[in-house]
This record gives C-alpha cells, structure tokens and sequence, in this order.
C-alpha cells in the first residue's frame, strides 16, 4: 500500500479503532456492516457468533477528471486511482482436491489487473501483423504466454474516433437470430460516468452470465470505473446461488427465469407448510417463509433488478415482499442501445420516439393512449 497511514472508511465494532487504508478487516457474513480488526478478531471472547471473512479497507482517494472521454482513457484512470483497491476475484480451488472448490475467493487489485491487461494487449498486437492467407492458419496461444510476450515489447496506444466500432457484442437471440452488434466508441461510452467518484458506499458484484453478452460486461465495467470489485463465478449454474453467499454482492440482477424459479420454490414450500394449518395461521407461516427465503439475497446487497424479459406482475410482487432490504428494479434494454428504461422511465442518454406500425394494428392516433414501435438512438 501507498498510503499506509491513511484512514480507511471502516472501523472496528469491537475496540472502535479507525481501521487504516490497506489494513484487513473482517466482516461478518450476517451482521449489517459489522466488523472487527485482526486483534479484536483473534482476541475477543467469546468471539462473535457469526462467521466473519477477512476484506480489505480502504480509505478516499483523490478526485480524477478523465483527461478525455474515451473508454480507454478512463480505465486507465481506475488503475491509477484505486491501484491497491481489490479489483477482479475468483473461486479458489481445493489444492488437493482441483475438482473441489473452496469456499472463499482470491482477490487481485487494480494495478495487477491493469498490468495484466496492458501486457496482455501488447502481446496480441505483437501476434498482429501482416501475412499471406497461406499463413492464415488456425494458431493457439496461451494467455500467460501472451503477457510474457506483452511485458517485454511495448506498443504505442491507438487512437479511436467516436464512431469507430469499440466492440462486438452478442445479442441473446430473445428477438430474433443471436448476431453480433457492432457498438461505437461512443454509444459505449455514453453508458458509463465521465468521473471516477471516489465513494465510502463499496460496489461489488457478482458476475455469472457470459461476457459476450451486455448485462454482466455492462456491469463489470461500471464496477470497475467506480472502484468497486467483481467476483466471478465458477462454470456450473447450479453454484450460483451458493456463489452469491460467498462474494455478497450489494447489486444483484437476474433473468425473470432466477426469480420465477425462487418463487415457485416458494410456492411449494408455502403449500406444504400450511396443508394442515388453521387459517388464521397461514398468514404467520407465510411472513416466516418470506424472511427465510430473503436470505437467499446476501443481506449487504442494497438493489436487486430484473432484465431480460417481463416478469409476471404475482413474482414482482411476491420479490417487493420478499426482499425488503433490497430495492428491487426492472430494467430493459437492447444490445446496440444498451439500457432504454429503468422502471419505467427512459435513460437520458437516449434519444427515442414512438413509430406506428399499421400492419399490427397499432398507431400513434390510439386512444386512450398512442401505441407502435419505439425507436431508440443514444443521444
């Protein structure tokens, strides 16, 4: 750490001592925000009740403008501004078991990760260069080779233009063919914030859906740009919920197939309980089976959101009651525009406008209210 001195955001619930910038702290699982230094961790007695997980504090860095309103440029302004910050986190695995994984994460900090990325960019551009199409066979490189490659000759950085296509990503298929959008330098950035605000509210998120698609990128790299941290899922979808325990997100959002998967478990759950009891109880076993099943959302997660799809008015309803310690949120969006509405408001980053569509019976002259196509353009 830089800064060894510098006071963190977090103290101890035990002694009261402000915890120091790169000190450890460990948190309980359970507890809202309760924590304890090492000493009080390993002295106090009897020791807390609840299992307690060791995360790292940290305290307010400078205010950084991105000197331009490229992507590029503002990552690389994460990197320097919460450089000792954990950054990107993995599963670990059982040393002596590899088909077992453990259950804690290992973390690695903005300057490792941007270190990584740099060499790894210029070890591709070192794989870049012209050749004949008798060349053009199909190659494999290993990541780390790549790096190594990359830490040893550097590039210079390209310069892209506004309508320069930044990426591709994939659509889902949900409205047609699956294909690949092409999306502008600055389409993509309009999505993210201009400044990297440095804040005491940590951001963390758990990242279990492919890259290639934007939910979970748009995710991570909002994350990223805000200092946050994204523990990654391992490969088997039925972890998944065992993995949001482990990482505690304080954002979570799902496909309504999460959610309607939660509340049919419910459901039946709900119906077995209360086969037999009386009618004035059924109404004490369902509020106790809410509370069991808030759980299920780790208790520091503040927002939980929808997209995707719709999701049925009953499981909306039944996610308000259930997670109350949670703002819950419906979103949507498409792949080239990225986020269109947030609960039924249209993001101010975009350009919209509502189009008839005869052929399907709908116009902008209906009453009560216009209906058609929306056409969406990011401003």
């Amino acid at each position: 750490m830089t800064e060894p001195m510098k006071p963190s955001y977090w103290y101890c619930d035990a002694c009261t001592r402000c915890l120091l910038h790169g000190e450890y702290r460990f948190n309980c699982t359970v507890c809202d925000n309760y924590d304890y230094c090492e000493q009080c961790f390993t002295t106090v007695d009897p020791p807390h009740p609840h299992r307690m997980v060791p995360e790292l504090a940290y305290g307010r860095e400078e205010t950084k403008e991105c000197a331009g309103v490229d992507m590029a440029t503002a990552i690389r302004a994460a990197i320097a501004m919460y450089s000792d910050r954990h950054c990107m986190g993995t599963r670990d695995v059982d040393k002596e078991n590899p088909s077992h994984y453990m259950d804690s994460y290992s973390w690695l900090t903005f300057k490792i990760i941007g270190d990584r990325s740099k060499n790894f960019g210029h070890g591709l551009r070192r794989l870049i260069e012209p050749r004949g199409i008798s060349d053009n066979g199909t190659s494999i490189h290993f990541m780390g080779d790549i790096e190594k490659a990359g830490s040893i000759k550097k590039y210079d950085y390209v310069t892209i233009k506004p309508d320069d296509c930044l990426t591709i990503i994939n659509t889902s298929g949900s409205t047609g063919f699956p294909k690949g959008a092409m999306i502008s330098e600055s389409a993509f950035r309009a999505t993210f914030p201009r400044w990297c605000l440095p804040s005491s509210l940590e951001r963390i998120t758990l990242s279990y859906r492919p890259l290639a698609w934007a939910a979970d990128r748009d995710a991570v790299i909002t994350t990223f740009l805000s200092g946050g941290r994204t523990g990654f899922s391992t490969e088997d979808p039925s972890r998944l919920m065992e993995e949001l325990a482990l990482v505690r997100p304080t954002y979570f959002g799902g496909p309504p197939s999460i959610w309607n998967k939660i509340y049919t478990e419910f459901k039946t759950s709900l119906a077995l309980l209360t086969t037999r009891c009386p009618p004035e109880a059924k109404a004490d076993e369902e509020q106790r089976l809410l509370q069991q099943f808030s759980k299920l959302i780790p208790n520091r997660c503040r927002s939980v959101a929808i997209g995707g799809a719709m999701v049925s008015p009953i499981v909306l309803d039944f996610m308000k009651r259930c997670f109350t310690h949670c703002s819950v949120n419906e979103s949507y969006g498409i792949t080239e525009c990225g986020s269109v509405t947030y609960n039924d408001l249209v993001e101010d980053s975009l350009q919209y406008r509502l189009e008839s569509v005869p052929e399907m019976g709908y116009t902008l002259e209906d009453k009560p209210f216009p209906r058609g196509e929306l056409l969406t353009k990011t401003a």
